[in-house]
């Protein structure tokens, strides 16, 4: 993560301590965030199925392809071989 200090729009030096911070509005932006959130797609395991999901963490995403498993490829249980697959697929 990478973030500006800026005054008036204007991008401020690493040595702003001239400054009297109660009479100046200081607008901190922060830029270049990056949040890694992992993601799974059906395609990514050979299946001909459009669905993809992104989750906070990898347990609500497995949570995700699971009903979605059961509700649109008719699998009441995830195999030992598939759910390795899955697993493999997610991206972080």
């Amino acid at each position: 993560m990478s973030w500006d200090l800026r005054y008036g729009g204007r991008k401020l030096g690493s040595n702003f301590s001239h400054l009297i911070w109660s009479r100046f509005i200081v607008e901190i932006t922060i830029s270049k965030v990056a949040i890694l959130m992992p993601s799974f797609k059906c395609k990514d395991i050979r299946l001909d199925c459009p669905f993809e999901a992104t989750a906070k963490t990898s347990a609500e995403l497995m949570k995700m392809i699971v009903v979605h498993a059961n509700k649109e490829h008719h699998m009441k249980s995830l195999p030992h071989d598939i759910m390795e697959k899955i697993k493999k697929a997610i991206k972080p």
